[in-house]
């Protein structure tokens, strides 16, 4: 009999052209009984179904039509029920059986009530990582019995409503036994999930399902698979970035070691609690930045203020407070200094707000969790008693000299300068830290106290100048 909608033959009563394009719910194939469409892929569609015999729920995987009549298709389609035989592993789909009747061509799998993990979109990333990890005991449990999936993506891992997982769709894996189905260089995968070397058309390897394990992990937890120049996201940056290498031989050697690494804890530092190495690099690379320009931008003002002696004409306008002093030349208490103060806004432009915007491009763009705010920043005591021992060796220091004991003036411009970049530094990581919280600055007075009193010194230093003068 032909259907009498296309004319093509009818499989127990009904087109399997007619059914893969509008399914039908009366297909039987044996003992299964074919329902609803769960799911479709490029190379197949998957349909709830009923094991009569059994009395059980099975998930049955058609290859379509349009595929039928290429052998290499076929082959792959039966190869595909082959290799998930060897594979025996809680988060890897069951195969029940396979068949072909009159042109349709089908698997009878485990159903498994879930749905694809990216659907959850972007994960905590605790929850990302038990995903993760159990994904790599399943490659695991396919790389000992010489099958690589050669096509992990969000879509192949289904996340069941108890949290776990189930590896599917192993239509392009590779088993080391038997011969290749894939053309040499031809390239098979997803891109953004697919290791560097698959492209130049190299053999398939475990190194390759680790690589798109990392992508998995950075696209969990970032909402976006890695492109181009990416950065890891903090938790487990070091791990992510070995499992992305791309050498195979840098990389973990199984999926496993992979998953080790990812259940040791981040690293963090005591003074920065919250904040993953990686990061907390970036921030003082944006404070040291902005120190610079600080530092640049307060000597430019200096300069402004401190008297200078002019011979000569006095520029109009850039300076005020003239004075004519006995020997003919004049003085200036105050000034615009044009070229100092280019320089300082130089610097803030060109360094400090680029390095700023690069900080929060890199908070945004990896969608970074923000530590707590209750969290006081580490830097308050540090940050006083700073401001209490620079204040305590400009006061002993005056002392000395008021005594005649002993002088230290030839020193203490390096000194004190070093001193004062030092804290002007470690205000500016108290700052940048506080803005990553959230945490107002105003919520932290020691780390303001010791600021304020780290200034004591110059500017008492620069009064006692100006009084000199005067």
């Amino acid at each position: 009999m032909e259907c009498a909608r296309c004319g093509a033959g009818l499989v127990q009563g009904v087109c399997a052209r007619c059914f893969l394009s509008e399914p039908l719910p009366s297909l039987v194939l044996g003992d299964l009984e074919v329902g609803e469409e769960i799911g479709r892929g490029g190379m197949s569609t998957v349909y709830r179904a009923r094991n009569t015999a059994l009395d059980r729920p099975a998930a049955v995987k058609l290859l379509p039509e349009s595929l039928a009549d290429d052998p290499a298709m076929v082959a792959r389609f039966r190869r595909e029920a082959q290799l998930l035989a060897k594979v025996d592993h809680p988060a890897v789909v069951r195969v029940f059986g396979a068949g072909s009747h009159e042109g349709v061509h089908w698997l009878e799998m485990e159903l498994v009530e879930g749905e694809p993990v990216h659907a959850r979109g972007p994960l905590a990333p605790g929850e990302a990582v038990a995903v993760v990890q159990q994904l790599c005991a399943a490659l695991d449990a396919a790389h000992e019995v010489g099958v690589v999936h050669r096509d992990v993506k969000p879509a192949n891992v289904l996340i069941r409503p108890d949290g776990s997982v189930k590896l599917v769709d192993f239509g392009i894996a590779s088993s080391s036994a038997g011969r290749r189905l894939t053309r040499t260089g031809n390239a098979v995968g997803t891109p953004g999930f697919m290791a560097p070397e698959i492209l130049s058309g190299a053999e398939p390897s475990k190194a390759m399902d680790v690589f798109a394990a990392g992508a998995l992990l950075y696209t969990l937890m970032t909402g976006h698979p890695p492109e181009g120049a990416f950065e890891p996201p903090p938790a487990h940056a070091e791990a992510i970035r070995r499992a992305l290498a791309p050498e195979p031989s840098a990389r973990f050697a199984t999926a496993g070691e992979f998953a080790a690494a990812l259940s040791r804890p981040a690293q963090t530092t005591a003074l920065h609690p919250g904040l993953p190495p990686d990061e907390v690099v970036w921030l003082r690379a944006a404070a040291a930045a902005w120190t610079l320009a600080s530092a640049a931008m307060l000597y430019a003002l200096l300069l402004c203020v401190t008297p200078k002696v002019y011979e000569g004409d006095v520029p109009p306008l850039v300076v005020q407070g003239v004075r004519e002093l006995a020997d003919g030349t004049k003085l200036s208490m105050a000034r615009f200094e044009v070229m100092p103060l280019l320089v300082g806004l130089a610097v803030v432009l060109f360094l400090a707000a680029p390095a700023h915007g690069a900080l929060l491009g890199r908070w945004r763009r990896l969608s970074l969790p923000a530590p707590s705010s209750e969290v006081r920043l580490a830097h308050g005591p540090w940050s006083f008693g700073l401001g209490v021992v620079l204040c305590g060796a400009y006061l002993g220091r005056i002392a000395l000299e008021t005594q005649g004991v002993f002088t230290l003036s030839p020193y203490v411009p390096l000194v004190a300068g070093l001193a004062e970049v030092a804290a002007l530094w470690w205000f500016w990581t108290a700052v940048l830290e506080g803005t990553r919280r959230g945490r107002a600055l105003m919520r932290e007075p020691m780390v303001v106290f010791g600021f304020l009193l780290g200034l004591i010194p110059p500017v008492h230093n620069l009064a006692r100048y100006l009084e000199t003068l005067g």
